[in-house]
């Protein structure tokens, strides 16, 4: 028996998908910015700002509705379980088009594709 103490393998198996999760956040908050505004999309710099700031203030009002969504979900798979596989199909799918800006054209279009973006990956985030 393992006396109410999850084995050292089950507790690995669980922590390992955060690696690649903070793996994708930190390549986009290190180098989006940069991407965005040095790279092809030429995005404005403020619209840059006010979608980072408009994405915080929107994180501060979603984390607590979500958070008692989560604690009052009763389904069979539990409390979390389907929010985490809806945060494993959404999140990589937000990251692939955020650093997809060819699809706009560059200039005003790619910051908005910029600031859409990086309010879902916001979103992502608390889900």
């Amino acid at each position: 028996g393992h006396r109410g103490r999850l084995p050292i393998a089950s507790r690995l198996l669980w922590v390992a998908p955060i690696f690649g999760y903070y793996g994708l956040k930190f390549m986009k908050m290190g180098y989006m910015h940069k991407f965005y505004l040095d790279d092809y999309p030429k995005a404005s710099l403020g619209i840059i700002a006010f979608s980072s700031v408009l994405s915080v203030l929107m994180d501060a009002f979603t984390d607590p509705k979500m958070a008692t969504w989560t604690d009052n979900l009763r389904s069979k798979y539990g409390r979390r379980r389907p929010f985490i596989l809806a945060s494993g199909l959404f999140a990589p799918t937000v990251f692939v088009l955020a650093w997809s800006p060819a699809l706009v054209s560059p200039g005003f279009a790619a910051s908005i594709w910029f600031g859409a973006f990086h309010i879902l990956f916001k979103l992502a985030d608390t889900l």
